[in-house]
């Protein structure tokens, strides 16, 4: 370090830390700069007017590199905590609030500076020369090719927080394995989560074999589906040509390739640039998300016992490229994953850990414990058993958590009570059935069944089996379903209650249905059943 002179040619290139103190030499702002522009612009006029007036330079400190101006800077406002200095970090203010009585003091200097007499340019002209060289300047400016992104940036501004479509980091079409189990009869239970692009989603779910939940865009917080889309866009796994029919052709040249990359990341931009504006109007989540919808991934949970056509349908070339990356991941954690065996009276409890059983069992018999005797709201019947207690919690929470992928919060912590109370007040109260579907117990009567299937039965037996497919089984094959457990599971005599409909409505309500009794006086061709 050395101490500056009158050279300014000296110190160029170089950086200078220096002090501003007060009439009683007291520091009372310490800043850092160029040096061969400090040397004799820190302290200007208008500056000495900020800082009260009676000021003067206090130490001034060359070193050769931003990096030892910022450091000696920090060090420096540490030490003496001057009452200008806005943060003790260089060149940092985040946080800071300036006082009313600052406000008005800075207010009050700024007024009519750089206005008419007070403008140091005032009542003076550009001489022909200096006109010619800012004409130059400008000339060669305008000849300056500008990039699509930066014409992109000028129309929708800068946004923060954004990452290259070419990232390496961006998810992919994945499937892991959660749960995979299989019963005494030889039939597997899997429960996978699948990660994939958002405009999949209505081909996944026409595959009436697996149950289902995925993260609704309803329910997710406006600005945390916005920063997803920010730091991890979805774009196509291909860029195929156009062509008739429902496969694309060969892939883009690169040339245009990049120009779709380019457009497509266009809209994506434009689209956070519109969401952003209808959250700051107030409009609801569940209209503005959609408009992200293209750039999203969504996180799927999937549960089945028949994969094999899903398979044949999706592992195919002539599939979406997309869809078939998620059925081509799903394939290979499936067929890599060794089903564990169930016996008969036990659960498939997805997102339930194995060092879960033990705190679950404990909080079960602290709740035993309590209340020996009481209802609750899982079962129908009194429990008074701890065994069937914990049963009825694992199940519950098993339910919650498949549930919670709405809220992308599987990797946060668990938390045993708002499982159940999700279970409880929310899923069950309110009948959202869905996520009890993932959770399941062999079928006991899987044997007779399958005696029925080579024709061993009578025709009452026959009946008895379908009666079982049709109230237990749900879409899987040899297993319960624990949404086969809920009253009104799949609710029947459903009352119109469309204005249009209001004779209908009324009608109906006068009634009073039998198991037998077939409505006459509806209009023709319309039947009501109990």
């Amino acid at each position: 370090m050395t101490q500056p002179n009158a050279s300014r040619e000296r110190y160029k290139s170089k950086f200078e830390v220096y002090s501003i103190e007060d009439s009683l030499n007291t520091i009372i702002y310490i800043g850092q700069g160029q040096a061969f522009k400090r040397s004799s612009v820190w302290l200007t006029p208008r500056k000495k007017e900020q800082l009260g007036g009676d000021v003067k330079i206090g130490f001034r400190v060359i070193v050769e590199t931003k990096k030892e101006a910022l450091d000696l800077e920090e060090r420096a406002i540490e030490k003496f905590k001057p009452k200008y200095n806005k943060a003790y970090r260089a060149s940092k203010i985040l946080g800071y609030k300036m006082s009313q009585e600052q406000k008005d003091k800075i207010s009050s200097a700024m007024k009519g500076k750089g206005l008419g007499k007070n403008n140091g340019f005032f009542g003076k002209t550009h001489t022909k020369e200096t006109k010619e060289k800012i004409a130059l300047a400008t000339k060669a400016r305008k000849g300056k090719p500008v990039s699509e992104q930066a014409k992109l940036n000028i129309k929708l501004g800068w946004i923060k927080g954004e990452k290259n479509m070419e990232n390496p980091e961006r998810s992919k079409p994945n499937a892991k394995i959660i749960l995979d189990s299989i019963s005494n009869e030889g039939v597997r239970l899997t429960t996978v989560e699948v990660t994939a692009h958002r405009f999949v989603l209505a081909e996944l779910n026409t595959h009436r074999a697996f149950s289902r939940n995925a993260a609704s865009s309803r329910a997710i917080p406006t600005k945390k589906i916005r920063q997803r889309v920010l730091d991890d866009p979805a774009y196509p796994v291909v860029w195929g040509t156009n062509k008739p029919g429902m496969q694309a052709g060969e892939p883009l040249n690169d040339e245009d390739t990049d120009k779709a990359k380019e457009i497509w990341d266009y809209l994506r931009r434009a689209s956070i640039f519109g969401h952003e504006k209808l959250e700051k109007i107030g409009l609801h989540k569940q209209w503005a998300n959609r408009l992200l919808e293209p750039w999203m991934w969504i996180t799927d949970i999937v549960s089945f016992t028949d994969i094999d056509n899903f398979f044949w349908q999706r592992c195919d070339e002539m599939a979406q490229p997309e869809f078939k990356a998620v059925a081509d991941s799903i394939q290979l954690a499936y067929y890599q994953s060794t089903p564990k065996l169930l016996a008969d009276g036990l659960w498939h409890l997805p997102y339930i850990q194995d060092g879960e059983y033990s705190e679950i069992s404990q909080y079960a018999e602290d709740r035993y414990n309590e209340e020996p005797i009481k209802y609750l709201k899982h079962s129908k019947e009194y429990v008074t058993i701890i065994d069937e207690i914990q049963v009825v919690y694992m199940k519950a929470i098993s339910t919650a958590r498949c549930a919670r992928v709405s809220y992308l919060n599987h990797n946060g912590v668990r938390d045993i009570s708002e499982d159940i109370d999700m279970h409880d007040n929310r899923l069950k109260a309110y009948l959202h059935p869905s996520p009890f579907e993932h959770v399941a117990t062999p079928c006991k009567d899987l044997a007779k069944i399958k005696r029925l299937n080579y024709k061993m039965a009578t025709m009452d037996e026959y009946n008895e089996d379908l009666e079982i497919r049709c109230k237990r089984w749900g879409n899987f094959y040899g297993w319960d379903q624990y949404r086969k457990e809920l009253e009104n599971e799949n609710r029947k005599n459903f009352v119109p209650n469309l204005p249009e409909l209001s004779s209908i409505t009324q009608k109906i309500q006068e009634e009073i249905f039998t198991d037998s009794r077939q409505i006459d006086s509806f209009p023709e061709g319309l039947v009501k059943w109990k």
